[in-house]
């Protein structure tokens, strides 16, 4: 008894062995920084009153930067998918992948956007990027240039 005991921990000791190697050390990349607010709004569907919204395609790099950026979808205009690339080409940072060896390596990622004018009768999942513009912000009551809310009429002199 005792030696069949000593048999079947000295297997399960060699089979631990055998599946025992290095760690894999994969993971995905990680978003540190990305800045989007209400004026990250396009300017000519703004001033048309057009919302909309984009799919689009990215590539993470092993330095954190993001690169080929690919429009997958865009609804309202097609400026809404080359905007949206522009947002992640210039503002987003990220902690690259990494292989199962722990070394930096590129991503493939998929992002959705929506400019929405303020609304309160549609909701979206958490990972979309809904950018959503005040009421006092809509194309009737807003200089187009600098998207700041206007507080009554117009001054003259």
């Amino acid at each position: 008894m005792i030696a069949l005991t000593l048999l079947a921990s000295a297997l399960i000791g060699v089979q631990a062995q055998a599946t025992d190697g290095p760690a894999d050390r994969s993971r995905p990349a990680t978003l540190v920084h990305m800045s989007i607010s209400s004026t990250d709004f396009p300017t000519e569907p703004f001033a048309a009153g057009i919302e909309g919204d984009a799919t689009i395609r990215y590539v993470v790099g092993p330095n954190g930067r993001v690169s080929d950026c690919y429009v997958e979808r865009t609804t309202g205009s097609e400026v809404y998918g080359a905007f949206a690339c522009e947002l992640w080409y210039m503002r987003a940072r990220f902690r690259p992948a990494r292989d199962a060896a722990g070394r930096p390596t590129s991503e493939t990622r998929h992002q959705v956007h929506v400019w929405r004018f303020d609304r309160e009768d549609e909701t979206f999942p958490p990972e979309v990027i809904v950018v959503t513009v005040p009421r006092c912000l809509s194309p009737s009551n807003v200089s187009a240039a600098d998207l700041r809310c206007r507080r009554g009429p117009p001054r003259t002199r």
